[in-house]
C-alpha cells in the first residue's frame, strides 16, 4: 500500500435487498472485485446472506467484511421500527411501487455503517462507494483514479459529493415531494446529491452523516419516504461551506464524475442541463 493510500479508507456495503433486477453474483460481486483490487484499505458491511456469497467466491475477501456491527444495528433498529409502523402509508404516497420493501432501510444502513467505520478508522480521509457501482455505471473510472480525482478536487476539511440537476416539476425525488425538497428555488439550482460515491475529511463526514440520519429519523416519523439521497440533498444544501459539489450529468451518471469537470458551462449550466431545461422539463425522475 502506498504512503498516500494508507491514509485513505474505502467503505462499501452489500446487504440483501430483495431486488430481482440485481443479483448478488451478477451485479455486485464482479464490481466488488474491482473495488478490492484497488490500492486502498476496504471495509465491507455485510449481512449473513451476502457474507456467505462473498466467501463462496473468495475466502480472502471475508477479512474485509464486518458482520453484525453493533453501532449500525442499534441505529437500524430505530429506523426499522419506524418503517414497520409507517411503510403501508408511505407506499400510498409513492408514484410507483417500491422495488423492494427492504430498500429504504438498506439506503439508511449505508449511512449508519459508514458512520460506524468513521468512528474507529485511523484514516483521515474516508470514502463511500456503492458495491455495485461498476455494474450500475460501466464507465466509472478505476477506483485509484477516482480517489485521486477526489483528493485533488476537495479542499482540506471538506467532503465531496456528486450532484446533478433535477427539475422540481417532476414532483418527486425518490418518492419525496420536490415542493418540500426544493422549497427555496434560489438554492443550488435544484441539484440532487448522488450517494453512490462520496467522502473526504473524516471529521466533516461524521457531522454530515449525523445530520443526514437525524433528518431521516424526523421525516420517517412524519410518514415520508426518505432515502439516503434525499437526506444528503437536504444536508448538502444546508451546509455548503463544508461541501464541494462535483457536477455530474442530469442522468445522474456518476461514472462521468471526472469527465464532467471538463464540461463547458453557459450561464452556470452544462449543455446537457440546458437541453433538459428547454426540451424535457417533465421527463426526468430518479426512481427507487
Amino acid at each position: 500500500m502506498s504512503k498516500v493510500s494508507s491514509n485513505i479508507q474505502i467503505v462499501t456495503g452489500l446487504w440483501t435487498t430483495g431486488r430481482q433486477d440485481r443479483s448478488i453474483k451478477t451485479h455486485y460481486l464482479a464490481s466488488l472485485a474491482r473495488i478490492l483490487g484497488s490500492s486502498f484499505q476496504v471495509e465491507i458491511g455485510v449481512d449473513s446472506q451476502s457474507h456467505k456469497a462473498i466467501r463462496a467466491i473468495n475466502t480472502s475477501w471475508a477479512r474485509n467484511c464486518r458482520l453484525g456491527d453493533k453501532q449500525t444495528e442499534a441505529k437500524m433498529a430505530v429506523f426499522q421500527a419506524m418503517l414497520d409502523q409507517n411503510l403501508s402509508s408511505m407506499e400510498k404516497k409513492l408514484p410507483y411501487p417500491l422495488s423492494s420493501p427492504d430498500y429504504l432501510a438498506i439506503t439508511l444502513r449505508k449511512l449508519a455503517f459508514l458512520r460506524s467505520v468513521c468512528e474507529v478508522t485511523t484514516a483521515s480521509r474516508v470514502y463511500w462507494i456503492d458495491a455495485g457501482i461498476f455494474s450500475s455505471f460501466p464507465n466509472f473510472p478505476r477506483l485509484d483514479d477516482a480517489i485521486g480525482f477526489m483528493e485533488e478536487s476537495i479542499p482540506e476539511g471538506k467532503i465531496g459529493v456528486p450532484t446533478f440537476l433535477h427539475l422540481s416539476r417532476v414532483g418527486h425525488v425518490h418518492g419525496f415531494p420536490t415542493k418540500q425538497l426544493f422549497y427555496d428555488p434560489r438554492i443550488n439550482r435544484h441539484r440532487v446529491t448522488r450517494a453512490s460515491f462520496f467522502g473526504g475529511d473524516v471529521s466533516t463526514l461524521i457531522r454530515y452523516i449525523d445530520s443526514s440520519l437525524n433528518l431521516a429519523k424526523n421525516q420517517l416519523e412524519n410518514g415520508f419516504v426518505f432515502t439516503e439521497e434525499v437526506a444528503m440533498t437536504f444536508v448538502t444544501r444546508k451546509y455548503p461551506q463544508f461541501i464541494t459539489e462535483l457536477p455530474i450529468p442530469p442522468s445522474g451518471d456518476v461514472g462521468r464524475i471526472i469527465s464532467s469537470m471538463d464540461t463547458k458551462h453557459y450561464f452556470g449550466f452544462s449543455i446537457e442541463e440546458l437541453i433538459l431545461i428547454f426540451t424535457h422539463p417533465f421527463k426526468i425522475a430518479l426512481k427507487i
